[in-house]
Parts: C-alpha cells; sequence; structure tokens
C-alpha cells in the first residue's frame, strides 16, 4: 500500500471514526440503536448483516493483507470484504460464498491461493483476481468500509475478525475532497491494487457506478 494512500486513508478514518463515536455514545445512553444514530450523523448505511465464516490473513513488510468471508444472517448471500490493514472493498455474492468449492480457489502450503477465479502465482499477494466472477461491489476504498458487532456496536477491525463473530457492514461516504481524479490517483483503489475504478456510495445502499 503506497505511504499516500495510507496517510490519507488514515486521516479519513479518524475524522469520521470521532464523529461517528460521539454519535455512538450517545445512541447508547439513551438505549437507541447506535449503529443507525451513528450512520445518520456521517451519512453511512448498513450494507449487509453476516455471521464470520472465513478469515484469510497474512502480513507483509508490516501490512496485514486478506479477505474475511461474511453468510448472510437472513437469506442466502454472502459477502466478502477485502483488506490491508483497513477494510477495502466490499462484494456481495448471490448464493453465497463457498471458497471451499473452488469458487475463490484453496489455501496453498506457501500461502498463496490457486484454481477458482485466480492464481496470484508469487504467493505475494494473497487476493485472487475477482473482478469478473461475478461479485457486485457495494463498496471501494475512499468511502469507509466498517465492521461492528452485532450486539454491542463496537467496531470490529482485521485483527480482531474471529469465525462465527455476527457483524453488521457499514458504508461511509468519504469526503468530497477524497473524491476528485487528482485524490484517487492515491487513494483510490487503483493506489491498493485493485483493477476497479472507485464505485461512489449509491442511494439505495450499494455502490454505483463512476461516471465515465
Amino acid at each position: 500500500m503506497p505511504p499516500r494512500s495510507l496517510t490519507a486513508r488514515s486521516y479519513t478514518c479518524s475524522a469520521r471514526s470521532a464523529t461517528f463515536a460521539q454519535s455512538y455514545l450517545a445512541a447508547r445512553s439513551r438505549g437507541t440503536d447506535p449503529v443507525a444514530a451513528a450512520c445518520e450523523v456521517v451519512g453511512g448505511r448498513e450494507l449487509f448483516a453476516g455471521k464470520v465464516t472465513d478469515v484469510y490473513r497474512r502480513n507483509r513488510k508490516g501490512f496485514a493483507l486478506g479477505e474475511v468471508t461474511l453468510a448472510a444472517l437472513d437469506g442466502d448471500d454472502g459477502l466478502v470484504v477485502e483488506f490491508q490493514n483497513e477494510f477495502l472493498v466490499a462484494r456481495r455474492y448471490e448464493g453465497g460464498c463457498d471458497r471451499a468449492a473452488g469458487r475463490y480457489g484453496v489455501a496453498t502450503d506457501d500461502g498463496a491461493r490457486a484454481g477458482g477465479v485466480g492464481d496470484p502465482g508469487d504467493g505475494d499477494d494473497p487476493r485472487p483476481d475477482r473482478d469478473d466472477d461475478g461479485g457486485e461491489v457495494l463498496a471501494t476504498v475512499p468511502d469507509l468500509v466498517c465492521l461492528v458487532d452485532e450486539d454491542t456496536a463496537e467496531p470490529v477491525t482485521t485483527d480482531a475478525l474471529r469465525y462465527g463473530q455476527r457483524v453488521r457492514v457499514l458504508g461511509v461516504p468519504a469526503p468530497e475532497l477524497l473524491t476528485t481524479d487528482a485524490a484517487l490517483e492515491v487513494i483510490g483503489p487503483g493506489a491498493f491494487g485493485y483493477d476497479l475504478d472507485y464505485l461512489p456510495l449509491g442511494d439505495d445502499g450499494g455502490a454505483e457506478a463512476a461516471d465515465d
């Protein structure tokens, strides 16, 4: 992950997290839904609610890279959230996410993935290339993708992911300053190695296609 991307991303997360936390604490004190209250303040929305069924993680040059797979609490859909220290891309899959069946590829002894929709080859990149495997992109960096505990609404970070956790996945739009063409060069999906255009969060709760 480029240093400039990390710096800008961290600034965005810190500013939005402070506002989110204030709303969260106020709602808890009133006995109302803290996630709904916080989302209303920062303009975010709930993208998915699910149970963690798989976590793939590896460390490279000080960064935690990987993905978490969720099964919907209500319905058959699945969600994969990819991360590089922070959650960057969320994709929904109709009918669920069965990595063991080869849809994504399986882990090999060297930590890479083979089969499925892609093979990173040298083992450096834990992410298979699934840009064309049918998943629906719900959110991408620089918008924030946040995971919170279903019961407590406490944040769930990438290093705290565990099998069986029940979480809610939230999307929070990035400030307009970070969505300009110049900003996207250093903080958009391409800056983190994704062959994806930035898809702003749509009014329907998912990502909307960026203008050509």
